[in-house]
């Protein structure tokens, strides 16, 4: 299964806790052109094989798995949660500068 998680909803929190989980970070993809192919497959493959992947949520990323055979679900904050959400992100940006 893929997970397509917007910032601060607890990839890397629920992936330290299990190692079939894999918070899966796009950092080493995006500095090249057309990644989110590369970034996507490689989430796909993982998937295939039993894993649990987060994966960004970037736009690009959201429609190429649009078509993928792995099943994919979205998780937000829920709209109750939006100031709570807004100010934790913002505290983490402080912390790391970190986009």
């Amino acid at each position: 299964m893929i997970v397509i998680g917007y910032p601060g909803v607890g990839k890397s929190t629920v992936s330290k806790r299990n190692i079939r989980y894999v918070d899966f970070d796009s950092s080493p993809f995006s500095n090249k052109e057309q990644w989110e192919s590369d970034y996507v497959f490689n989430a796909e493959m993982l998937s295939s094989h039993g894993h649990v992947v987060f994966v960004s949520a970037h736009k690009a990323v959201q429609e190429l798995l649009k078509n993928s055979k792995e099943k994919v679900v979205v998780v937000y904050p829920a709209l109750r949660l939006h100031d709570f959400w807004i100010e934790k992100l913002k505290t983490r940006y402080i912390k790391t500068q970190n986009d």
